[in-house]
């Protein structure tokens, strides 16, 4: 015989689970959009967090950019200017007179990287007596300390006059003794011969470093052998004068009279 109560046991309990199902049905899905909100709670606020990181890249991007839209545009002065102060007309010599109407930054540090982020170890020491040799240079420099930290020195001389033009190149093995120099010898007036002129500073551009200014003068015609050797640049190594590389192509000689003359 069936068993009526047996029956209405079993619907209850089928019931109840039902229920409960849908209890724990509800429940995960009120959990699954809870954390769905939570992460897109989340997503917003990293989004936030990158905006204010990348607005001050973008600042410092645009900065970045002004400065070297400045910095082209003062070695461009540069350039032109000194195109404007040529000095010995001797073919072949290319010697340049100091660009006088381009004055150096007052203090060494300011323009001491270069617009491509070179830092700078060329020096141009400027206003010195025309009487002045190279000797006279180096024992000035040597002098205050810096004899072993330089590594190239160039003095130009007008071929004609036999005279010096008043500035130099020295490029030093690191920055800061670039630095060390520029404000030991800006300003200085303790020559060893009379004279009223006050010693200025600059950076030797556009050729920084040992090896740009190797290159730039290993093939000019003042490294003939007919130039006297006191109107050449030189190379030391540890305070020790070392030969100049040899040049790479066949020199021109200097169209000078009494260059010519001496060899005859």
């Amino acid at each position: 015989m069936h068993n009526p109560s047996s029956s209405s046991s079993s619907s209850s309990s089928s019931s109840i689970q039902q229920q409960v199902q849908q209890q724990v049905q509800q429940l995960q899905y009120q959990q699954h959009r809870s954390q769905h909100r939570q992460g897109e709670s989340q997503r917003k606020e990293e989004q936030l967090q990158k905006r204010q990181q990348q607005q001050p890249r973008r600042q410092h991007s645009s900065q970045q950019s002004q400065l070297q839209q400045a910095s082209q545009g003062a070695n461009q002065h540069v350039s032109q200017a000194s195109s404007r102060f040529a000095l010995n007309s001797v073919e072949g010599c290319e010697n340049l007179a100091p660009p006088d109407d381009i004055a150096g930054p007052e203090d060494p540090a300011q323009g001491s990287v270069t617009s491509t982020g070179v830092a700078r170890t060329t020096v141009m020491i400027r206003n010195m007596p025309n009487n002045y040799t190279r000797a006279m240079l180096l024992e000035m420099i040597n002098s205050k300390g810096f004899r072993g930290q330089y590594d190239f020195v160039y003095m130009p001389v007008d071929f004609v006059t036999e005279v010096a033009l008043g500035y130099a190149f020295i490029n030093f093995h690191k920055p800061e003794q670039a630095e060390s120099f520029w404000n030991t010898f800006d300003g200085y007036t303790d020559w060893v011969i009379p004279s009223r002129k006050i010693c200025t500073m600059s950076w030797g551009d556009p050729h920084q470093g040992l090896w740009p200014n190797v290159e730039r003068y290993r093939n000019s015609p003042v490294m003939h052998e007919r130039v006297p050797d006191v109107y050449k640049p030189v190379l030391y190594m540890d305070g020790v004068r070392v030969p100049f590389p040899m040049p790479t192509k066949k020199l021109r000689a200097p169209r000078i009279r009494h260059l010519a003359s001496q060899t005859r």
